[in-house]
């Protein structure tokens, strides 16, 4: 099995015209490709990273290990829209399969963000999976192929959303 892993540090022009520093992690083999983005200022005490993974022509099976996070899971089938969700923080390791041609966005929060972000306390959190709506952060507008969008947009939204929370405390 071939491998390639890439770290990168780089530059982007963001909307308003000011420099955003990403930190990428890239991962490929033959039959999955995996890449992380980590946040930058004060996002980074609520966002451990958003994350991308794509399956080639062949199912493939992982086991997820607990690591203290929860994650904004959104899947596309054949590069459709099939499951937005948010998935809790596992107690213990959960076995999983996952299909042939399967893509997904995802956001690895850190446990502060149960509250801040989704008003909700982190043992309601515990060895969960909720389903969320399509329109969830206007997550239906986003294509398979719009990782770094769907980074950058909801890195916006996020934004907005804590300060909001600020102004109404």
């Amino acid at each position: 099995m071939k491998l390639a892993l890439c770290v990168s540090k780089y530059f982007i022009i963001g909307k308003f015209g000011t420099f955003v520093r990403l930190r990428i992690l890239f991962y490929s083999t033959s039959i999955m490709k995996y890449k992380e983005i980590k946040p930058n200022g004060f996002l980074q005490n609520f966002i451990q990273c958003f994350w991308f993974h794509k399956t080639t022509d062949k199912a493939i099976q992982h086991t997820i290990l607990p690591d203290g996070y929860f994650d904004l899971l959104i899947e596309f089938e054949n590069d459709i829209l099939t499951d937005i969700k948010l998935t809790g923080v596992w107690k213990t390791p959960k076995n999983i399969d996952i299909p042939r041609n399967k893509i997904f966005f995802a956001i690895r929060f850190k446990l502060l963000a149960a509250e801040y972000l989704f008003q909700r306390e982190i043992k309601s959190i515990l060895d969960t999976s909720v389903n969320l709506p399509f329109d969830f952060w206007n997550i239906n507008n986003y294509q398979s192929h719009n990782f770094e969008t769907f980074v950058e947009n909801t890195t916006g939204h996020i934004k907005n959303s804590i300060k909001y929370f600020k102004l109404s405390l």
